[in-house]
């Protein structure tokens, strides 16, 4: 079987594979061509496609089809899965068995957000902490810093001039370094995906609700959507500090390494 990756203006053919989906902006980014790779059985009339952006991938199209299980087997180690309709999840635990495990995130309702509030939490930052938007040389700079806490930002994008172009992002300076950062992980006709970080030893001053609520009030004035997803306690309660409304917990799958 010879797999095809579609361009970006052949994606397209998409849509119906994915309609029955739980929403998710990272699955629009990759359907409307913006970001991400897609990868199908047939480019004019796939009938199964597995999306793929940064750590994470979404399976999609009948999975009864013959060639459902081949490409279930493709899932590279570590990488998450987000959730399918039904039969996917089953098929995905019948080819990888104890190699697949689960991951509990929780999603937040955006349509609570106050911009006056936000505005205000974006205007807090610290003494001595100088909030600015990811121009070109930030974007250069984010791109070649090696710090962990930066890894997620701009790199998701062809480049750090294509992130400017098509990219939102903030970040925080404390003197002359880059201690905090929140901008676009992806990149939809609706909205966008958060991304948001803190240097380590800068934790715990509030920056990540400051440059977080830079960035969310630069998008809904934009007239796009910020929803917000959590991987962890902390960022549920940033989330909630933000404004947002939880929306419940689902599982993400993620292959694990094979044992020595």
């Amino acid at each position: 079987m010879t797999w095809r990756q579609l361009d970006r203006d052949e994606r397209g053919v998409l849509a119906p594979l994915f309609a029955g989906h739980r929403p998710s902006f990272l699955i629009d980014a990759i359907v409307e061509g913006h970001l991400g790779i897609a990868t199908v059985d047939d480019a004019s009339a796939p009938h199964v496609a597995m999306l793929a952006y940064a750590d994470i991938l979404v399976f999609g199209g009948d999975p009864a089809h013959p060639l459902a299980a081949p490409l279930a087997e493709r899932l590279p180690v570590e990488r998450a899965v987000l959730p399918s309709p039904p039969g996917w999840p089953e098929l995905l635990a019948a080819v990888h068995g104890e190699r697949l495990g689960a991951i509990e995130r929780h999603a937040f309702r955006d349509d609570t957000l106050d911009l006056d509030r936000l505005r205000a939490l974006a205007d807090a930052a610290p003494t001595g902490c100088d909030i600015r938007r990811i121009d070109l040389p930030l974007a250069r700079r984010i791109v070649a810093d090696e710090a962990p806490f930066l890894a997620d930002h701009v790199r998701n994008f062809d480049s750090p001039e294509d992130f400017v172009a098509r990219g939102i992002g903030f970040c925080i300076l404390g003197g002359d370094a880059i201690v905090a950062a929140a901008s676009s992980y992806a990149i939809c006709r609706s909205g966008i995906e958060i991304q948001v970080n803190t240097h380590p030893a800068w934790q715990r001053r509030g920056l990540a609700t400051v440059v977080s609520a830079r960035l969310i009030v630069d998008t809904l004035e934009r007239g796009l959507r910020a929803p917000w997803d959590a991987a962890n306690a902390a960022s549920a309660a940033l989330a909630e500090r933000l404004g947002y409304t939880p929306a419940g917990g689902y599982t993400v799958w993620l292959r694990l390494p094979e044992n020595d």
